[in-house]
């Protein structure tokens, strides 16, 4: 990631952009595309934190939409011809379906079992359900007079379950018309139950439509011919007719749009000085706020998605260091994924098992108090990667232990024991994993109270105490750390 910075507040990014909160500035979770040609897939808090590349494509990603209960991320790649499947963290890869023309729409079965899609040929387009095994990719739905783009579905446990697309008229090589959003009974075969959403007097064009969390709400993008402006309005489609309200109008095309965990916040992307960016801003056109501040047009551009869960959100917290590759002096932790692809190193003093086989230190990490406002309640493992400070150690057996401090004082640690096969070449490093023991939580006020964490090692154990075998002695442990290869972290929910 360059050439921009993050700001550390609940929300977006994304362009295919997915997030999970419950409240404006709660636990939730982002997933978007980001690059030259916006063929990665990353994910992070929607604080702004724990930002993480998952996924990397040869050509472009979009629509990605979080499932229901959050735990995969559907999206169209490459070249909006093929819908596949990933786990949250970027695992299990799984193409779903493919066509012949694109897919300019994706959405997921409320339930979860499936997936909805708009694919397109020339001067038509139809609905399409598919299961998340690839079969039963069936026709659902075909406009009586037009084409549908952007399919939503509306939330689970909202009734009557619908789903709202922009629908425009006649061939894509044609004018655009004013288009009305229509929408269908999802649990219906063969377009039973279609109506059209009746609207108020309106001369400006409804593109898309998006539900908000209750399922009484949608919102689309206007544009303003006359003016040549761009802008969003909210309407109520069970209370006709509906009247639309106008958020906000401005000379910038708005690319994505979505409702926030509330129904009176929304979140979209629209570019700015060749930048485009995310913006959070309420229902009644108040508080209109930038939540990312990229310096290029990196961002995807096509939809985002917002998913809501009670339960908090992880953080990742990275080791990085600064000031040379070899022990750099300055040694910090945040959650943005190392980008180099040469890692840097900390090399820990000689140890020996004889005279009481004392912990030797590595090095220690500190946060920025900002990055850890709230409670500590909960730890996950320390990935490091070791080798050897010097190749006569060869044979040697490590133990690894973490600490997590708070301005100084101890509030957890993990240890593994008996590392072996740990080599002086660094192409070669071995991923050692420690987990945390239990510990009571700790409160951190974001502004004075630092994280901190300190690695250390001694001769391997086995665990008890007793040496567990190899050389007795050795020059030291090397951790490395801070590159796309060895991205040495830890995490924490606050």
């Amino acid at each position: 990631m360059t050439n921009h910075r993050l700001l550390q507040t609940c929300v977006v990014l994304g362009t295919a952009l997915a997030i999970l909160c419950p409240n404006l500035m709660a636990q939730g979770k982002i997933v978007f595309t980001f690059g030259n040609t916006a063929n990665e897939l990353w994910t992070m808090n929607v604080d702004g934190t724990n930002v993480r590349r998952i996924l990397t494509m040869p050509s472009y990603i979009d629509k990605p939409r979080w499932s229901p209960d959050g735990s995969r991320i559907a999206f169209v790649s490459p070249g909006d011809t093929e819908i596949a499947v990933i786990n949250g963290d970027g695992s299990g890869f799984q193409r779903i379906a493919g066509t012949v023309g694109t897919f300019s729409g994706l959405t997921w079965d409320p339930s979860g079992s499936g997936l909805i899609y708009a694919s397109a040929c020339t001067c038509c387009e139809y609905l399409r359900a598919v299961n998340l095994d690839g079969t039963d990719n069936r026709h659902f739905f075909t406009p009586p007079d037009g084409v549908v783009l952007f399919p939503d579905a509306r939330p689970k446990d909202t009734q009557p379950s619908a789903l709202v697309g922009y629908f425009r008229y006649g061939c894509f090589n044609l004018p655009y018309l004013p288009p009305e959003p229509h929408s269908t009974d999802i649990t219906r075969e063969g377009g039973a139950g279609f109506f059209t959403v009746p609207l108020s007097p309106s001369t400006n064009r409804l593109q898309g439509a998006r539900w908000s969390p209750d399922g009484n709400k949608l919102i689309g993008e206007i544009h303003l011919p006359a003016t040549d402006e761009w802008g969003l309005e909210v309407l109520d489609p069970f209370n006709p007719p509906a009247p639309r309200t106008r958020l906000l109008v401005g000379p910038h095309f708005i690319s994505s749009f979505d409702f926030g965990c509330t129904s009176d916040t929304v979140f979209f992307t629209t570019t700015d000085d060749g930048a485009r960016n995310i913006y959070r801003v309420r229902t009644d056109g108040s508080q209109l706020t930038q939540i990312t501040s990229f310096a290029e047009d990196q961002i995807g551009g096509d939809s985002l998605d917002v998913f809501c869960t009670a339960n908090p959100i992880p953080t990742d917290f990275f080791l990085h260091g600064s000031g040379g590759t070899a022990n750099p002096p300055t040694l910090f932790l945040d959650s943005l994924p190392p980008g180099s692809t040469t890692a840097k190193y900390r090399d820990s003093a000689g140890i020996k098992f004889g005279g009481g086989n004392l912990w030797a230190e590595v090095g220690a990490w500190t946060a920025d108090p900002a990055l850890t406002r709230g409670t500590l309640g909960s730890l996950n493992d320390l990935h490091g990667w070791v080798g050897l400070k010097n190749s006569d150690d060869q044979g040697t057996r490590f133990d690894l232990r973490a600490e997590v401090l708070k301005n100084g004082t101890l509030v957890a640690s993990g240890e593994t024991y008996c590392i072996e096969g740990v080599t002086r070449n660094p192409d070669l490093a071995r991923e050692a994993i420690a987990v945390f023991g239990p510990f009571s939580p700790a409160a951190f006020n974001g502004t004075t109270d630092v994280l901190s964490l300190r690695i250390l090692t001694r001769i391997g154990t086995n665990g008890s105490g007793g040496f567990c075998g190899g050389h007795s002695n050795a020059v030291g442990l090397r951790l490395y750390f801070d590159a796309v290869s060895r991205p040495s972290r830890f995490g924490g929910t606050f």
